[in-house]
Order: structure tokens, then C-alpha cells, then sequence
């Protein structure tokens, strides 16, 4: 994705408040940069591009989307293959849908410069995905690169995690790697235990994305007078 890509996805996202917010949505966004460039400095992220980063940055801005109000108020009836058995919740559905119908109704600043299909798939699967529900695909969507997506999706999970009680603690997130663990590690000012917490049960995604185990540890800085 392209700058002017992401401008026209943050103004889309502002239309219904980021979901939770602009604080929110900007703090799992730095999370999530930061995560990405660690992991692609250990070299697991091989074959990413900055195109990637980017359409993971404006994942980040709408992967609240469908807990709008607005949105519910804009939504057609939910299509046939939302599982009866759904259990994370609807609202990264919502989100799915109001995105892709405002992808394939863009505004004049995005027709000008569509988004890539690989960029368009990568950025309705992170937003589909980025609950705790199962990575299945849509029929009428196509998922273009499901290990790149998977990682994406991954790392956004946790970024979403360390940020769920909206209390904004996590200052950041230190990565260290090996051949079998992945370990993350989260510094706050304040006790965060809840959003570790949070992180780690939603670890999953990418642990299976990276075939390593993930552990993510609290760190607790204090703050100077």
C-alpha cells in the first residue's frame, strides 16, 4: 500500500471512530510496527515488503471498525458463510464487509490508485482474522498469500491484546527469538497484567504462523520522579 492509500483508509476509519477510538487504534498500530520490524530484523519475515507493513498499519486502523454503532447502522444482512457456530463475537465481520464494499465503492482518491489485490486480500483477511475466531476464508474473497496473512494477522492479534482494556499501558514490546520460541516481552509503566494476559491467550495465530511457541512476559520499568 501507498501513502495516499493509507490517508484515504484513515479517513474511512475516523467515519466511524476507529471502533474504540483513535488512541486505541494508533497504539495497536505502533505495536504491531514495532513487532513487524522486530521479527523481519530476526529474519523471520522473509519475502515481506514495505507494501505489507503499510496495509498491516491501516489493519491496524480499522480492525475495530464493526464495533461502531454507525457501522451496525450500515450493515446488510450477513452473508450465508458467517459460521453458525461463530464464537469471537461479529464485529471483525461487520468490519469485513463495510470494508470491502467500501473498497469496491471507493472513494475518488482511491480509484485514482486502487488497492492491490494482494494488498486488498492481506487487508480484509487481517481485519477478518484479527479475533479469536478460526482462520477461514471467504468464498467470494480470495486469500492470495495465507502464510503472509497468517503472520500479519498474528502479530496484530497480540498488538490488539496488549491494548484490549484500553487502559494504554504497554509502552512497547521487546522480541527475542529463537529456533522454537518466540518470547515478547512488555514494558509498562504500570502493572499490565491484563493486557498480558490478553496477549498471551491470543498468541496462537502466531505461533502457528512462525511454528514456534510465543510467550509473552511482563516488564515493569519505573517511572523517574
Amino acid at each position: 500500500m501507498i501513502d495516499s492509500q493509507v490517508r484515504a483508509i484513515d479517513v474511512f476509519a475516523r467515519r466511524y471512530d476507529y471502533g474504540y477510538g483513535v488512541a486505541h487504534a494508533r497504539k495497536v498500530a505502533d505495536l504491531a510496527m514495532s513487532m513487524f520490524d522486530q521479527l523481519g530484523d530476526a529474519g523471520l519475515m522473509s519475502g515481506a515488503t514495505r507494501s505489507e507493513r503499510t496495509t498491516l498499519y491501516s489493519a491496524a486502523l480499522l480492525h475495530d471498525l464493526g464495533v461502531s454503532e454507525k457501522a451496525y447502522a450500515a450493515l446488510p444482512p450477513l452473508p450465508y458463510w458467517v459460521p453458525d457456530d461463530f464464537s469471537g463475537g461479529l464485529h471483525n465481520v461487520v468490519g469485513f464487509l463495510l470494508l470491502r464494499d467500501w473498497m469496491d465503492n471507493p472513494p475518488p482518491s482511491l480509484a485514482v490508485s486502487p488497492i492491490s489485490s494482494a494488498d486488498r486480500s492481506h487487508l480484509l483477511h487481517c481485519v477478518l482474522w484479527h479475533t479469536a475466531c478460526d482462520t477461514y476464508t471467504v468464498p467470494d474473497e480470495p486469500l492470495l498469500d495465507r502464510s503472509m496473512t497468517m503472520k500479519m494477522a498474528g502479530i496484530l492479534r497480540i498488538a490488539e491484546g496488549l491494548d484490549v482494556p484500553l487502559r494504554n499501558l504497554a509502552a512497547g514490546a521487546r522480541l527475542l527469538t529463537t529456533g522454537s520460541w518466540i518470547r515478547i516481552l512488555v514494558r509498562s509503566a504500570a502493572i499490565a497484567t491484563r493486557e498480558v494476559e490478553h496477549a498471551q491467550e491470543r498468541s496462537g495465530l502466531l505461533a502457528e504462523a512462525f511454528g514456534r511457541r510465543v510467550f509473552v512476559q511482563e516488564v515493569i520499568e519505573e517511572v523517574e520522579p
